[in-house]
């Protein structure tokens, strides 16, 4: 496999971009609880985005997806 890295601007991308959510809220006492995130993004941000590679030719991104993963932890006073 071969990485290449590349920088895309942002108006290459097709925004607004918009996702699912999934996650939950552990309460561990009255006054602590942890939440947990997973955000993915529906949208293929660069599905016209083209890039030419020396020796290789065009090449198409297939799928360009925003990921985010978050945890929170909550303190009640």
């Amino acid at each position: 496999m071969c990485y290449i890295d590349i920088d895309i601007k942002r108006e290459d991308l097709q925004l607004p971009d918009y996702g699912l959510v999934i996650g939950g809220l552990y309460n561990i006492s009255k006054n602590i609880a942890v939440q947990a995130r997973w955000e993915y993004g529906i949208q293929d941000l660069a599905d016209d985005y083209k890039i030419n590679i020396p020796d290789i030719g065009d090449i198409d991104f297939i799928n360009l997806h925003n990921s985010s993963f978050q945890i929170q932890l909550d303190f009640t006073i």
